[in-house]
């Protein structure tokens, strides 16, 4: 677990380390170096505070960082970002009227 913020490790820390596969990194996880050859079975990327399609950039850097360090990464809420993404793009290009955009994005119908 990476994780910059020493109070957020405070408090979920004593349950994650319950389980000695895991170890807390106090850090950025876009910064922190690591020696080489380290290697894990996956990581969940949770840092985003809301679902944007302006975290898919940051989900892009991560996926780099730490491709051929992990066996799986995940993204915490990426279907929704790339959904909001999709319904932005066929917005401007004029082939979603606004009324329908907002249905899909409140989760009324799938695109």
């Amino acid at each position: 677990m990476v994780e910059y913020d020493a109070d957020i490790v405070e408090l979920v820390g004593q349950y994650v380390t319950e389980d000695p596969r895991v170890t807390i990194h106090l850090g950025d996880a876009y910064d922190i170096r690591w020696p080489p050859g380290t290697r894990w079975d996956l990581a969940w990327h949770d840092i985003w505070p809301s679902i944007s399609d302006e975290n898919l950039p940051g989900m892009d850097r991560l996926r780099r960082k730490y491709k051929g360090k992990v066996g799986w990464q995940g993204y915490w809420q990426k279907a929704g970002c790339l959904k909001m993404a999709r319904v932005f793009r066929q917005m401007d290009a004029g082939t979603l009227p606004l009324e329908e955009a907002m249905q899909i994005l409140n989760g009324r119908f799938r695109i």
